[in-house]
């Protein structure tokens, strides 16, 4: 996602999020095991950090800094922090309530309607 530049910050998620659709169910169950096993392994828990977390919050940053420098967003946007994880956690809460991965019109409607107001971001629909 990091070398993603669409020239919007809706289009540089969505296509970030196509990587992660095409990925799907293995690497959601994958990703699974791995978090459950790095609850009671501190380095498993730190190597997971280091190698999956932190780039794809390096990742989303940088996204996030060309949508400011576009004027998109505000530079200091009060929910800017929490996108790593609003983005995270939309894909694991989704298969807990619903059994299924999610899509890609679920994950554009989660864009539309959380992260992206949650950035200040207005769409006219």
């Amino acid at each position: 996602m990091e070398d993603v530049d669409t020239g919007s910050l809706r289009g540089d998620f969505l296509a970030g999020t196509a990587a992660i659709i095409e990925s799907g169910p293995d690497d959601h169950d994958l990703m699974s095991a791995l978090a459950n096993a790095a609850r009671t392994d501190p380095e498993l828990d730190r190597a997971q950090r280091d190698i999956l977390v932190a780039p794809m919050q390096r990742a989303v940053e940088a996204v996030l800094d060309r949508a400011a420098a576009r004027g998109e967003i505000a530079a200091d946007a009060p929910a800017r922090e929490f996108v790593p994880e609003l983005l995270f956690a939309s894909l694991i809460a989704h298969k807990i309530h619903t059994g299924d991965f999610p899509d890609r019109a679920y994950l554009t409607r989660f864009l539309d309607l959380v992260v992206l107001p949650a950035l200040g971001v207005r769409r006219d629909h």
